[in-house]
């Protein structure tokens, strides 16, 4: 179903706006893999204090890109890090890559690594989604929550609906990606010749599509769950463009920032931050910003 050219396309698009950040931070005093049922999943955590900050990273990255983040609050918070499934020393997880299985997949690990709540919850663009999901089913679990430039849940029908999708995507490989049964079928093909050509790793490459491929559900589950309005929320948005300089491009960007107030707009304490020198990857350019949005939020609670 898909071709070499159609794949490229595809993930150049997931994945244009990422670039890693591998700097880390030194030897965690907590640091294994933890049993979440059939599969392990790695995690870090450093410092003392609660509430716990607990870090999740955006699609096709693992932990080390909040090294930054972690050097800067672990000498007065506990900070954890950890790999979802399927990425850095974490395996592979059960099907589909859904934000509601993460959360859940995230509870079960910080449970088995004896970390209680309450928690910080910090996640950037596809890890954003999954901490407002964490937000959501475990309310009474969550101190605070901060999303660094996160999709919203009317990414895919505005983004798919609209004349720019047709116009990047004119055979319709994102549209087909969603599409039942696909999922399966995409688990079967060798990715290994076609991954270094995007600059991932098999694993990795893998494991991005399958997130990719739920991110219709995770929306509609979001969309369902809701979030209660007393979680403090900070949001974090790119100040340097991330979209084309086209006419279409304008839109998304205005449509991103409608997102990200709306996101403010849906709780009681909010604050609402532009990060004006970066793009979408706000861990590598500007970490400062998170961790004053992290130390504000810390400050609140305590």
């Amino acid at each position: 179903m898909f071709d070499s050219f159609s794949l490229l396309r595809m993930m150049a698009l997931v994945y244009a706006m990422m670039t890693l950040s591998p700097s880390w931070a030194n030897p965690p005093p907590l640091s294994g893999r933890f049993d979440v049922g059939g599969f392990a999943l790695h995690m870090d955590c450093w410092g003392q204090g609660n509430p716990v900050v607990v870090l999740d990273a955006g699609l096709a990255h693992s932990s080390r890109g909040w090294g930054r983040i972690i050097r800067d609050l672990s000498g007065t918070a506990r900070v954890c890090a950890y790999d979802r499934a399927g990425y850095g020393l974490s395996d592979p997880g059960p099907l589909p890559r859904t934000s509601s299985r993460m959360a859940a997949e995230l509870r079960t690990l910080l449970e088995r690594a004896q970390i209680p709540p309450p928690f910080l919850l910090v996640g950037h663009s596809l890890g954003g989604h999954n901490m407002r999901m964490f937000a959501g089913l475990y309310p009474h679990e969550t101190a605070g929550l901060i999303l660094v430039d996160a999709p919203h849940e009317a990414l895919v029908q505005d983004f798919l609906e609209s004349y720019f999708m047709r116009l990047i995507d004119p055979h319709g490989v994102l549209q087909q990606l969603w599409q039942p049964g696909l999922l399966a079928e995409l688990n079967q093909v060798d990715l290994a010749p076609l991954a270094p050509l995007i600059g991932m790793k098999p694993n990795v490459l893998r494991t991005a599509l399958n997130e990719v491929a739920a991110f219709q559900e995770s929306s509609r589950e979001l969309r369902a769950l809701g979030i209660r309005s007393e979680v403090p929320l900070v949001v974090i948005m790119h100040g340097y463009r991330v979209f084309p300089s086209t006419p279409m491009g304008d839109q998304m960007e205005q449509a991103w920032l409608a997102w990200q107030r709306d996101f403010a707009a849906r709780h009681r304490y909010n604050r609402f931050i532009i990060a004006q020198r970066s793009g979408h990857d706000i861990p590598g350019t500007e970490p400062e910003v998170i961790s004053s949005a992290v130390r504000l939020l810390l400050d609140l609670y305590r």
